[in-house]
């Protein structure tokens, strides 16, 4: 039992600090005397387990691990347990609660207020998409028309026009069998200074061979 520091019994739950001092004066003092030790040493830890009765079962456990020593081997196993049980707990309220740890909602109208805020958020988002997808089928309805109503005044101009480059064909082609016979007319016209039958054209090669008898000497 000497072996106990002071602050174990200090540290155990529900307990003041003179009263610490003073149990463990008794036990120093018990120790000096060997026959007294043992009912002293029984009465102290018939004191401890009172105290550590009306504590629940793990700090009652504590309080006992404490008094002899073998609470610092355990708590060195149990501290990072608890870090790690600790944040297992955060994450998993906010997993449940789908919010930040740093928001605190006190009272149920200011959990649902975000929730219907935002339902009427994507109301709107609805509404404002269908009115868009509205006016979009309107606006292509009334371009089709316009674009209908467009060709039918342009169709019976491209019928004129289709017209015009007919007679304008049909011009070209008249002009053209005019000059092709004027032309002929032209040569088939009889020369005034030929004789008659050279006009036709039928004796000219005996004509030339006359002449050709007539200049010989």
């Amino acid at each position: 039992m000497t072996a106990a520091r002071d602050d174990d019994f200090m540290a155990l739950p529900g307990m003041e600090a003179d009263s610490n001092a003073h149990d463990t004066a008794r036990l120093r003092s018990d120790d000096a005397t060997p026959a007294s030790s043992k009912s002293a040493l029984d009465a102290l830890l018939d004191e401890y387990r009172a105290r550590a009765e009306r504590a629940n079962d793990i700090e009652g456990a504590k309080a006992l691990l404490r008094l002899f020593g073998a609470y610092e081997e355990i708590e060195k196993i149990q501290f990072p347990y608890d870090q790690v049980r600790k944040e297992v707990d955060a994450l998993s309220a906010m997993a449940k609660g789908k919010y930040s740890n740093y928001i605190k909602f006190t009272t149920k109208k200011e959990r649902n207020a975000p929730q219907k805020e935002l339902l009427q958020a994507r109301s709107e988002a609805k509404q404002l998409r269908t009115h868009a997808d509205l006016d979009l089928f309107d606006a292509e309805r009334r371009a089709r028309e316009e674009q209908a109503l467009r060709r039918s005044e342009l169709r019976p101009l491209t019928q004129q026009l289709d017209e015009i480059n007919n007679r304008l064909t049909i011009v070209n082609a008249t002009l053209a069998g005019q000059t092709q016979q004027r032309r002929q007319r032209h040569y088939q016209r009889p020369r005034p200074h030929l004789p008659r039958r050279l006009q036709l054209g039928t004796n000219r090669p005996s004509y030339v061979a006359q002449r050709s008898k007539r200049r010989k000497p």
